[in-house]
């Protein structure tokens, strides 16, 4: 039985997903260093939709807040961003959720 979490999305709903796996990590990765954008949005895209419990009508913003919750949940809720002029900043993924 796998683990799930609630996740809070737009218009008061709230969804479950679980836990994202290694081999997921490693394939976001992937798409990540070869630079295929079209194909890692694809990616994350049906990542989202198999990692709901339960199949839900979602809109860009619900599976973004989706895509945050996991990160937050499964690999820490701070975005650590440096510039090309070497500038370090922290982003905390809480923050932006709160935005939305």
């Amino acid at each position: 039985m796998d683990f799930y979490y609630p996740i809070d999305i737009t218009k008061g709903r709230k969804v479950y997903c679980k836990e994202l796996t290694n081999s997921s990590l490693i394939n976001i990765q992937k798409y990540i260093e070869t630079s295929d954008n079209e194909l890692l949005c694809q990616y994350l895209d049906d990542l989202v939709i198999d990692l709901l419990k339960e199949p839900t009508d979602l809109n860009f913003l619900d599976k973004f807040l989706i895509l945050i919750n996991i990160r937050k949940n499964c690999l820490g809720g701070t975005l650590d961003l440096v510039s090309k002029d070497k500038t370090k900043n922290a982003v905390s993924l809480s923050y932006i959720e709160k935005l939305i």
